[in-house]
């Protein structure tokens, strides 16, 4: 995909689907917009449908196929433990993945780009973690997404279709209002200590949510084809800790951090050469993106 297309976004009313879509329209894509429910918000000349997409039913959708490009961003994101069955989460992204891939016919030659995960590399063996590390995910969410991935892999390799896997950490914004990044920054603001919650070790890393669309964007739109599984992100080293301690100072105040757990958590580090070679990617520093979380729940946000 070179040049506007019609382009299929699955999971388009999700917090990264919304800005996948406005984004793709910006680029002047004529764009399918494909969620659970039609939103009460939509973008003018954006077709949208509604569709329970890990349902029997999501087979006659598709049919007949008429876009060149697809975005899969559709499935849960659990927010906190317990928040859905792990074994639910898992099914349903795997029977997303599954309806999609044996609704694409055989003939296709349109680009393809399933949003994978972090996770599913489990807890890093060495950094910086490349996309040839091995993939031990824990959990519903990162084996489901290691499952949907291997679903568009086994399809992609014997169709030959353009397949992208972008990899992504997790995504904040200054309108998310929940999160290790937004509640570290919040008990900042408030003076009051940084908490580590987590009861296992977690490898963590983020990315601002219009900075992966904008990833998202310009693999759609880049001339190489079928590079598989590409890491989207800033490729610092961070972790839960490096984060705490980094916002502990960012008031001028020494805050403490309660490790309330115990838990040690690693550094994670992901290797971006390959983006940076398909899609230009430089991303600027993480920090950066902190300050500006910083600065507008300054405003926003009441502790």
């Amino acid at each position: 995909m070179t040049d506007a297309q019609r382009v299929l976004v699955l999971g388009a009313t999700g917090f990264l689907g919304t800005e996948v879509t406005r984004v793709a329209v910006r680029d002047g894509h004529a764009v399918t917009a494909v969620s659970r429910r039609i939103p009460a918000s939509m973008t003018p000349g954006v077709e949208y449908c509604a569709v329970e997409l890990d349902g029997p039913a999501a087979a006659g959708f598709f049919h007949p196929w008429r876009w060149d490009g697809v975005v899969n961003a559709a499935g849960s994101v659990p927010r906190t433990q317990g928040d859905r069955n792990p074994w639910d989460v898992l099914a349903e992204h795997v029977a997303i993945a599954l309806n999609l891939c044996l609704a694409i016919p055989v003939q296709w030659t349109g680009r393809f780009i399933q949003i994978s995960t972090m996770s599913v590399y489990g807890m890093p063996l060495h950094l910086p973690v490349k996309e040839d590390h091995p993939r031990r995910p824990v959990g519903g969410y990162a084996v489901g997404k290691r499952l949907a991935e291997d679903i568009c892999f086994g399809h992609a390799q014997r169709q030959g279709w353009d397949l992208w896997v972008l990899r992504l950490p997790g995504l904040f914004s200054e309108l998310r209002h929940d999160g290790a990044l937004f509640n570290f920054v919040r008990a900042a603001m408030a003076g009051r200590p940084l908490e580590l919650t987590a009861g296992e070790p977690v490898s963590w890393d983020v990315l601002h949510v219009t900075d992966a669309a904008e990833a998202i964007s310009r693999a759609l739109l880049a001339p190489a084809r079928a590079p598989g599984a590409v890491n989207i992100g800033h490729g610092e080293p961070v972790s839960l800790t490096l984060m705490a301690e980094y916002l502990a100072a960012r008031g001028g105040r020494a805050l403490p951090i309660r490790n309330v757990s115990g838990v040690v958590h690693p550094v994670f580090q992901m290797d971006i050469g390959k983006a940076a070679g398909l899609l230009a990617w430089k991303p600027g520093p993480l920090a950066a993106r902190v300050d500006r979380l910083w600065s507008a729940m300054q405003e926003t946000v009441v502790a």
